[in-house]
């Protein structure tokens, strides 16, 4: 990352290779370098989100979401990989949270909207 430190997917890239190594400790090292350096890039925090997800980490996958959500609000598949986390862990009240969430709430159809 010495050429551009602040381009994201390369970020991203490298922390998926490690991780597909089996180099968990190595990818999150990465992953969380990209974040200081693009703390913008939604990509980068859901990557590591879902790996933290695959190795059961599942309160800090939930708070890189959050975070991943108020720096980047309109990252589409960051907010589907929340909901999809939180569906497989039939946690409902985090799932209807999402519809009174003003971070997430824009990126809900009109119609699934939940009134507080």
């Amino acid at each position: 990352m010495t050429l551009d430190p602040h381009h994201g997917p390369c970020w991203t890239a490298y922390g998926g290779i490690l991780e597909r190594q089996g180099d968990i400790d190595s990818a999150r090292l990465i992953f969380t370098q990209g974040l200081k350096q693009v703390p913008w890039h939604g990509p980068l925090y859901r990557n590591l989100a879902e790996m933290e997800c695959r190795e059961k980490n599942y309160d800090r996958a939930r708070s890189l979401y959050e975070t991943g959500l108020e720096k980047d609000p309109f990252h589409a598949d960051l907010f589907h990989s929340y909901a999809e986390m939180e569906a497989k862990l039939l946690n409902v009240p985090a799932l209807l949270k999402v519809g009174t969430d003003p971070v997430c709430a824009h990126l809900l159809p009109p119609f699934f909207l939940l009134s507080p």
